[in-house]
């Protein structure tokens, strides 16, 4: 089923796209040397805010909410929860 473009957003016929990462108390820090590339963490992101570059993961803070998932689901101990810092 294809949407039209006044069906994506009730706002008028445009998408906004809102970075909600700011909203978030806390961010995942991930460990390269830790990191076994598994994708578990990946998997689990509801956000997608996880993200394969090359030959490791890298997370993207721009939609990341801090729910913690990724660092809950990390085997390795690779990913761990900071506060985060209003600037």
């Amino acid at each position: 089923m294809k949407l039209k473009k006044d069906q994506i957003a009730p706002w008028g016929k445009e998408l906004f796209i809102i970075q909600t990462g700011e909203w978030r108390a806390e961010r995942p820090v991930l460990n390269i040397r830790r990191c076994q590339h598994c994708g578990c963490c990946w998997l689990v992101c509801p956000t997608s805010s996880i993200r394969e570059k090359r030959d490791r993961f890298q997370i993207d803070l721009t939609f990341c909410k801090g729910c913690g998932l990724c660092s809950e689901e990390c085997k390795f101990g690779a990913i761990h929860m900071e506060r985060e810092e209003k600037q």
